[in-house]
């Protein structure tokens, strides 16, 4: 229902409303500052709902702490209007975070801007830019895991380090206002926005390098790659100084890497890996995509159709090496494809071999013209 002007609803939200507390008090407010609730919030609005939304934001505070303060329940207003402020609250919550998201582009003003927020929850979501739905997909777990008090990080950085391929460096898609755009829509505080001569500095000398797990996979083909990715995701860690950190499971050998950094480091930091986000056809998500030609978009989903089949096949029994030689045999067969890898092994240590009461980990990687796509699934025994 529309909410139409009445006694409980706020016709202007000047100075003297009563949304406009003591909180609003050099530049503090917890709401936005407008002549109307956001658009969405306004069609969810029954009048009582907008008298309790006033009654909230005038006395600032958590939401659940002032329904418990003022004893609100179901019994005296009802499911229904308890619902509709909940949604009302909750888009006024995030249209206010819209638009007050932050963008720093140099340390000292990401530092600045995360000031106040030490002590609270700050989870973190690093990218490299050219942001799509698995990067929202990671965003969104952070604002749900960050919470209402909590404070989401997120860079936009495209690490010249971890390339081994100029080539590949230069053609890697950039969309700045695209990526912010996607930042504020899925919530996101602070957008850090560094370019390389600030990460870097041009004399630098130190280096990290992983020996175990960067030695198989992607790390056997693209030398130096993971050394890059520790290095940058261990200053970003720095700057920000994050409670937790998101990353797609679709970089499988990446997360697991970056564990090991944290756990070796003593990185105070929780790591929570993502389930991959893909395509209506099966094709994983990523930022690459975009480069392939039509007919390598066409034949690419028949990647995850084979790990799917291997997990099936893995399930009741085959061998690894059967599971193996079938996957590589459905890429072999896909015209202009040239494979990189197709390994199944431990899903922790990522080597074989693999113990059957033990989880294993099928990764392929493979190029579509001069477009390099990675996968992976999960394998476990009936």
């Amino acid at each position: 229902m529309q909410g139409e002007p009445n006694e409980f609803t706020p016709k202007a939200r000047g100075t003297n409303s009563p949304l406009c507390s003591p909180l609003c008090e050099g530049g503090r407010s917890r709401h936005h500052h407008a002549n109307a609730l956001p658009p969405l919030a306004g069609a969810f609005c029954h009048p009582l709902a907008n008298c309790l939304i006033n009654s909230h934001l005038s006395r600032g505070g958590g939401l659940l702490e002032n329904l418990v303060d003022n004893s609100i329940n179901y019994t005296i207003f009802g499911a229904r209007v308890m619902t509709e402020m909940l949604l009302c609250l909750n888009e006024c919550a995030r249209y206010d975070r819209i638009e007050r998201m932050q963008i720093a582009y140099t340390k000292e003003e990401l530092r600045a801007g995360l000031q106040e927020a030490r002590g609270k929850r700050i989870v973190f979501v690093p990218t490299m830019g050219a942001l799509h739905a698995g990067h929202a997909s990671l965003m969104r777990q952070a604002r749900e895991l960050a919470g209402e008090q909590g404070v989401v990080v997120s860079s936009i950085f495209l690490n010249p380090v971890q390339f081994d391929n100029a080539g590949d460096l230069a053609a890697y898609p950039q969309t700045p206002e695209a990526d912010i755009a996607v930042c504020r829509e899925c919530g996101v505080d602070v957008v850090f926005m560094p370019t390389p001569e600030m990460m870097y500095s041009a004399d630098r000398s130190m280096v990290m390098e992983e020996t175990h797990l960067s030695t198989v996979l992607c790390g056997a083909s693209r030398p130096g790659h993971f050394a890059g990715v520790c290095l940058v995701v261990c200053k970003l860690f720095n700057l920000v100084q994050p409670t937790d950190a998101i990353f797609g499971k679709k970089d499988y050998q990446q997360l697991a890497i970056l564990r090991r950094m944290v756990r070796d480091l003593d990185i105070p930091v929780v790591l929570h890996g993502a389930e991959i986000v893909r395509e209506a056809d099966g094709l994983a998500l990523s930022s690459r995509n975009v480069r392939l030609l039509p007919e390598h978009r066409a034949a690419a989903p028949q990647i995850s159709a084979a790990l799917r089949a291997a997990a099936v096949a893995y399930a009741a029994g085959a061998a690894v090496e059967e599971v193996r030689g079938a996957v590589e045999h459905a890429l072999k067969s896909i015209d202009g494809v040239r494979i990189d890898y197709v390994e199944l092994v431990d899903a922790e240590t990522l080597h074989a071999p693999v113990a059957d009461d033990r989880m294993a980990l099928l990764a392929v990687a493979a190029w579509f013209g001069d477009v390099r796509l990675i996968d992976n699934i999960d394998l476990v025994r009936a």
